[in-house]
């Protein structure tokens, strides 16, 4: 596969997800976890101490990406930022979506389902799907597979407030995704608490 595959994939993803999906779960660890815990973080941050961390202009949001990204706005205003690691065939993505309906009237939950069902009606395989949260936003981790061996996994996230879709992709050709360096970008999205 090559990166201009990614590219599509991303875009594809992010236009069936437009109606949303979010993610990332942030629960205390048993006291007994914490030195796994403490070695977990430290290996991370050796990963990523020379990532670069991009931060929306608005402050909303922000990521590490393993080099620096290129970001656009689209035609409906969201922004989506996206490094190629084209050495191993992996693509990294955040975007930000604005969800053209009324705070009060927004069901997030129904969100996040109709965002992860229309990724499956599009021929790929959803593997693993779990409910998460980030700062008391509601989201979803999502394992997604396609025809030709490329693995997605993706966190979601709903800010009912704005409203808005945050996401954070990453994917590899060969099917693999749980490299350090996805779980390391997935857990680098950061949504400030309003």
């Amino acid at each position: 596969m090559k990166l201009n595959i990614l590219t599509t994939a991303f875009v594809l993803i992010s236009l069936c997800l437009a109606t949303p999906l979010s993610a990332q779960t942030k629960e205390p660890l048993p006291s007994s976890n914490q030195n796994a815990l403490s070695t977990s973080q430290t290996k991370k941050a050796a990963l990523t101490s020379d990532w670069y961390r991009y931060t929306a202009t608005d402050g909303s949001y922000s990521a590490l990406f393993p080099g620096q990204p290129e970001d656009s706005v689209e035609p409906d205003s969201s922004v989506q930022v996206m490094y190629e690691d084209q050495a191993n065939n992996r693509a990294y993505l955040t975007q930000k979506s604005f969800l053209s309906v009324n705070p009060s009237q927004l069901d997030v939950e129904e969100v996040l389902d109709a965002g992860v069902a229309s990724v499956s009606e599009d021929g790929d395989t959803v593997t693993k799907i779990k409910k998460i949260s980030l700062n008391g936003l509601p989201g979803r981790e999502v394992t997604i597979q396609n025809k030709e061996g490329m693995v997605t996994k993706m966190r979601a996230f709903v800010n009912p407030k704005v409203p808005a879709l945050y996401l954070a992709i990453v994917s590899a050709e060969n099917g693999d995704k749980d490299f350090p360096e996805a779980q390391a970008f997935l857990d680098s999205l950061s949504i400030p608490k309003k």
